[in-house]
């Protein structure tokens, strides 16, 4: 049985000339190529990501002005308080998992 990388388990999606490698751990975004040409700094399979690289930026934190934005035509608003939180818990559960995967 081969062992599982780092990053855990790696689930390769793509369409068309679009390629990326999803991590288990995470969920991050481990390399993302259009027509063979990477476009993120991703990381090897056999490394974890340093800092946030390839980390999912939820709820969309400092991307929407105001919380509003429209698709379609039809503006559609968030509300605030919700991603605040969810900035937050997001925060302080990656701060914990760092401070795990130091600890000896």
């Amino acid at each position: 049985m081969a062992a599982i990388p780092p990053s855990g388990r790696q689930y390769p999606i793509g369409h068309g000339g679009q390629r990326a490698v999803i991590t288990e751990v995470g969920a991050g975004l481990r390399t993302y190529t259009i027509d063979g040409e990477a476009l993120i700094d991703g990381y090897a399979e056999d490394e974890m990501c340093t800092v946030a690289r390839g980390a999912p930026l939820l709820p969309w934190p400092n991307r929407l002005q105001d919380g509003r934005y429209e698709f379609g035509g039809v503006p559609v608003g968030l509300v605030i308080g919700l991603l605040v939180a969810a900035a937050v818990a997001a925060r302080y559960l990656r701060k914990a998992f760092n401070a795990f995967m130091s600890s000896p």
